[in-house]
């Protein structure tokens, strides 16, 4: 037995050590926050548990709110189908997270070329504790959070057009968990019409400007009708710049301005407020950037906003690092930021949450750039550059 093991498996963990090291990091992370929280539950798990419920007992499609969410609706069906519970939601949910480290291992390599990089992206990412506890929560942060990053991993690394075959749905599923999964449809648009423009596919470009166009009542539909759910002109008018907190709540002006012609919660109406109102509309914007990127909130303790601007603002620096360093593939760098940035978009427009979940999701893209600005600072010391120089040719990581 132990020559066995000397001769196959003890070479195999030595060459892999980092992976098996992070491997082992990932489920102890698991393992404590699963110990604290259990099962959790959040203001929104019965839309989901229910509306599950709903199409395993009636065989329809349920109504309202749930429909915006109907990837994850459908995600928890399916567990539910398969008699595993909530219980099963969490499994996959964290297993999802393991799936995803790796795709996010795969996208810094992609970018930098760099295995240190990779593996730093990856340490930051299971370290990331605000992030993991949402794979406890019957809630769509978790799902929502990793499928993001294997669809960009898969988008990243398409080779031909029979991988769409897989690619879109996978894409499209993510897209449907919440509403602002659009962002990631527009942001895989913008890259293929890059890629054709770069082909000089001047024909394929004007049928898909056709196609986009006789598309536009459709696309229109659409977001009227979460624009609606959402009331973001009600939002705008009570000057609320976190969600249901109006203690930072800026006052609109005397002479604000509604369109009568329009409903108020629709793209027109949104459209026209915007154009009228426009300085009070920046304002609300400004200050949703602030506190969506600056993280800190009011009713957060000053140790809870002091351990934010410790580890939070020391990784947007490093992004920053990372942002500027030239990459050999530029396309992937485009989809990561153009989705980061209509991300942010979306709060901008809307507003901004109690507790981080809409930052938290787009938070690995940070730790792809900062891990990539970490690695360029740390190859100034001469050790750790011949360190990671020496075993560029090892695989540290699957």
């Amino acid at each position: 037995m132990k020559k066995l093991l000397n001769s196959s498996l003890l070479p195999y963990i030595k060459e892999h050590r980092i992976a098996f090291a992070l491997f082992f990091l990932w489920l102890s992370v698991q393992l404590t926050l699963f110990h604290f929280l259990g099962i959790a539950h959040g203001g929104d798990t019965s839309r989901y548990t229910d509306a599950a419920n709903y199409i395993l007992s009636e065989g329809s499609l349920p109504s309202g709110r749930a429909l915006d969410y109907m990837g994850y609706v459908l995600f928890v069906t399916a567990i539910f189908f398969l008699g595993l519970e909530e219980a099963g939601v969490v499994f996959f949910q964290v297993i999802l997270t393991l799936v995803a480290s790796i795709c996010l291992y795969h996208l810094t390599y992609k970018l930098s070329r760099d295995k240190f990089a990779s593996v730093l992206s990856v340490l930051l990412y299971i370290l990331a504790f605000n992030l993991h506890l949402w794979n406890f929560y019957i809630l769509t942060d978790s799902l929502f959070s990793s499928m993001t990053i294997i669809s960009l991993y898969l988008i990243s690394h398409l080779k031909n057009y029979k991988q769409l075959i897989y690619v879109v749905p996978v894409v499209l599923w993510t897209a449907s968990i919440r509403p602002s999964g659009f962002v990631l449809l527009l942001s895989l648009i913008l890259l293929a019409l890059a890629y054709l423009w770069k082909l000089k596919k001047t024909k394929l470009l004007l049928w898909i400007f056709v196609i986009s166009i006789i598309s536009l009542p459709i696309l229109f539909h659409f977001l009227n009708k979460v624009i609606n759910n959402i009331e973001v002109v009600d939002n705008y008018l009570k000057g609320e710049i976190i969600w249901s907190y109006s203690k930072n709540a800026l006052t609109p002006p005397d002479d604000i301005f509604i369109d009568p012609n329009y409903e108020k919660n629709s793209l027109m109406g949104i459209i026209t407020f915007t154009t009228f109102n426009f300085i009070y509309v920046c304002k609300l914007a400004v200050m949703k950037l602030l506190y969506f990127l600056g993280h800190i909130k009011p009713f957060y303790s000053t140790l809870h906003n002091w351990l934010i601007v410790i580890t939070y603002y020391p990784l947007y620096i490093l992004a920053m690092i990372g942002i500027s360093k030239k990459t050999p593939h530029f396309p992937t760098k485009v989809l990561l930021l153009s989705y980061f940035l209509g991300q942010t978009a979306i709060v901008i427009l809307t507003f901004e949450d109690w507790d981080g979940r809409f930052l938290e999701v787009i938070m690995p893209i940070v730790y792809i750039f900062s891990a990539i600005g970490l690695a360029k600072l740390l190859y100034y010391f001469p050790k750790i550059k011949s360190l990671c120089s020496s075993s560029e040719n090892n695989e540290v990581y699957p």
